[in-house]
């Protein structure tokens, strides 16, 4: 029996979840914006509680590892790391954008069909990724500027492309005549259930002393211009 415990922190919703053998025992999520440092060990220590099992229990950690929101991603790859040391179990990471993508049902794809999985990442810019109907990565992660790059590459006339993230949204005005439906905007750790269930069955482990989340561009910070006394 293998209990992988699930966090998902690359949007504004902390999403903490435990998988046992491939099937989601437990869900909690705070939807509360920029809470993921006073809310994660919170929902972890609730999952942990309502599945009745204990830390030294779980056989591994899964991460959202990016791209998505630089501060966010740091709490959850501190967490992790830190589960991890303690109880000696491996870490697991998954893109952020192929946790979006794996929310997509399959009977909702047809042949030919593309999932594009879109985080926000302000103005007209996106964090975006490209899959087929049977989950292959046809673009790995990559920042899109929406009024410049139009995939040209996937767009036709005979697919249906399966938006989803919280950058989908902002696709809408630049659709062009590309067909599209519009699925879920928020990041679930019980996305995760089914990648962490496989990546633990093949021993596919991230080094936890030398992690670091994918943010495919490092944040713009900018000094105080306040005079402090």
């Amino acid at each position: 029996m293998a209990y992988i415990l699930q966090l998902e922190t690359s949007t504004d919703v902390c999403s903490v979840a435990i998988g046992h053998n491939g099937s989601t025992v437990c869900l909690l999520e705070s939807q509360r914006p920029n809470s993921h440092t006073e809310q994660l060990t919170v929902l972890i220590m609730d999952c942990l509680t309502q599945t009745g099992i204990s830390p030294g229990e779980l056989s591994a950690v899964a991460l959202s590892d990016g791209p998505g929101s630089y501060t966010s991603l740091r709490v959850g790859a501190a967490t992790a790391k830190g589960l991890c040391f303690a109880c000696n179990i491996p870490l697991i990471t998954i893109s952020s954008l192929q946790i979006l993508m794996h929310g997509v049902k399959s009977d909702a794809l047809k042949a030919g069909d593309l999932v594009i999985a879109m985080i926000d990442a302000r103005r007209e810019e996106v964090y975006g990724s490209v899959f087929n109907r049977e989950r292959m990565e046809l673009m790995p992660p990559r920042s899109i500027i929406l009024d410049e790059d139009d995939m040209t590459t996937y767009r036709s006339d005979h697919v249906t492309w399966h938006m989803c993230g919280n950058g989908a949204i902002k696709f809408r005005a630049y659709e062009r005549g590309q067909k599209c439906m519009y699925h879920h905007t928020t990041a679930s750790a019980e996305y995760m259930t089914g990648a962490a269930w496989e990546a633990y069955n093949n021993a596919i482990f991230k080094q936890v002393d030398t992690f670091s989340p994918d943010y495919i561009k490092m944040p713009h910070i900018t000094s105080s211009r306040k005079k402090i006394l």
